[in-house]
């Protein structure tokens, strides 16, 4: 899943993804989800006028297409649109199956980028409770935020995905997925020391851990052999590399 993502983020791999969606839209003007995915490959590229303009066409052909909404809520904001995204994100947050949790790291964002931090505070508490009581909310709103964290690299915006990862835990230690998902971004995107590092490699053990008996291993010990590898301990990244790839 992870080098997946990494791969559609290649840019000879979106020209490829708009190639594929212009060919959809030749065929079919009319193709709502040509034109979702153009929009949201322009907002990849950073041509946010062009993703905003795709992104309205696939809202109008389809107004309940909760993820082109979504992605042109993400164009908005990264053109510099906060109201207007902030509008987008609340609506979504408010009432969209499967993406409330965007909608509410979005609307968090674009209140902070307005200077309404307070606001933007109260939204969370409004949603989550405080303290938050849901761990799998609170997992849903983390990987939200790094969604963001992939097109803004804003790093508050990984530092607020890495305190929902923390919640998380606290509420629920025995999720595998939290443990594996908070060892690796911190590892891979923070300014790391040793001692972060120790404790990255200690929640990437406990997610391989608390996998069930029988479960897929592999991406958790991807995550746990590329930390060995930041900590310099090659012998191990080598050894959990290996495991990952049977």
């Amino acid at each position: 899943m992870r080098l997946w993502a990494n791969l559609l983020k290649a840019p000879e791999k979106l020209i490829e993804g708009l190639e594929a969606a212009e060919a959809a839209l030749k065929l079919d003007p009319h193709h709502t989800m040509g034109h979702a995915v153009s929009g949201a490959i322009m907002t990849e590229l950073a041509r946010y006028d062009d993703a905003v303009r795709f992104l309205d066409e696939a809202g109008r052909l389809d107004p309940s297409y909760h993820w082109a909404r979504k992605e042109r809520g993400k164009a908005l904001y990264l053109r510099g649109d906060t109201e207007a995204a902030l509008d987008v994100f609340t609506k979504l947050a408010e009432g969209s199956a499967g993406f409330e949790s965007q909608g509410l790291a979005g609307q968090v964002l674009a209140l902070r980028k307005l200077g309404r931090s307070e606001e933007a505070n109260k939204v969370l508490e409004l949603s989550l409770g405080n303290p938050p009581r849901d761990p799998y909310a609170c997992l849903d709103l983390a990987r939200a935020f790094v969604e963001f964290y992939g097109l803004d690299e804003a790093k508050e915006t990984l530092a607020e995905a890495i305190r929902k990862y923390q919640e998380t835990i606290r509420l629920n230690p025995g999720l595998p997925d939290a443990h594996n998902e908070i060892g690796w971004y911190q590892a891979t995107e923070l300014d790391r020391d040793s001692d972060l590092l120790a404790s990255c490699i200690d929640h990437a053990e406990l997610a391989v851990a608390l996998l069930p008996k029988g479960s897929v291993k592999g991406n958790y010990l991807d995550t746990l052999g590329w930390i060995w590898y930041l900590k310099g301990n090659l012998n191990k990244a080598r050894r959990y590399l290996q495991q990952a790839m049977k």
